[in-house]
């Protein structure tokens, strides 16, 4: 019977552990950035307001230089 409340309470703290680590993952500024930017893209593909999103600036100056190197017909 002792081994058996020894694996009762190791899986206990098991469970444990693992509840208060995903709490605090999912309090982590990184998740509620994400969780903040999904919110506002499903929004406004759901709603007739246009929201503007912002531009990342990673491929604007590519899409820029881009559209000026296209010859104007």
């Amino acid at each position: 019977m002792h081994k058996l409340d020894l694996i009762v309470i190791g899986a206990f703290l098991a469970v444990d552990e693992l509840r208060n680590g995903l709490l605090a993952f999912l309090a982590s500024q990184d998740v509620i950035t994400l969780a903040v930017l999904l919110t506002v893209a499903w929004f406004s593909t759901r709603s007739k307001l246009s929201i503007p999103m912002p531009k990342l600036g990673l491929f604007d100056g590519f899409l820029m230089k881009t559209e000026m190197e296209q010859p104007k017909s």
